[in-house]
């Protein structure tokens, strides 16, 4: 399974913008809009705000680049300014890797563990869906989102 905007390989993509942007959408839930030139991310709290507006929040366009950090959309006007919303860092912040892991497991059911053997492994035990697995050898977050998009991919 690649990226969809780079089209880099699952275990070989590097943390990045990009990698963050994937997991965002397709672990967790944000749904791209296009604004002005722009394919910007939304979380799932704000695009009812989004769907309210189809005259500003116009839908994706895939033949448009995506703005991972919303640079284009400061309005220092607004008080308190005003940004589009950023894309969480989960390929480098243990936290959100950690917020990724809980969005697909049951706590009551399924099992997640991350141990380092020569790097580190995240594996996902999820019922009904078995064992996914990924490495990476520097980056605890990198293998635990990683291991989250195969798992999350696997039924499209």
């Amino acid at each position: 399974m690649n990226c969809p905007h780079c089209k880099v390989h699952v275990n070989e993509h590097p943390a990045s913008r990009c990698f963050d942007a994937w997991v965002a959408e397709d672990v967790m839930e944000w749904k791209p809009y296009f604004i002005v030139s722009y394919n910007i991310l939304y979380p799932p709290g704000r695009q009812s705000f989004c769907d309210e507006r189809p005259g500003l929040y116009r839908d994706y366009r895939p033949d448009k680049p995506y703005e991972f950090d919303s640079e284009h959309f400061y309005n220092s006007s607004e008080n308190p300014p005003f940004t589009q919303p950023i894309v969480v860092s989960y390929g480098t912040s243990i936290s959100a890797a950690f917020d990724v892991a809980w969005k697909i497991i049951d706590p009551s059911e399924d099992e997640f563990e991350v141990h380092f053997i020569d790097g580190w492994i995240a594996t996902f035990r999820i019922v009904g869906r078995g064992i996914h697995a990924s490495m990476d050898p520097f980056f605890p977050s990198l293998a635990i989102c990683r291991a989250a998009l195969i798992t999350c991919l696997e039924d499209k």
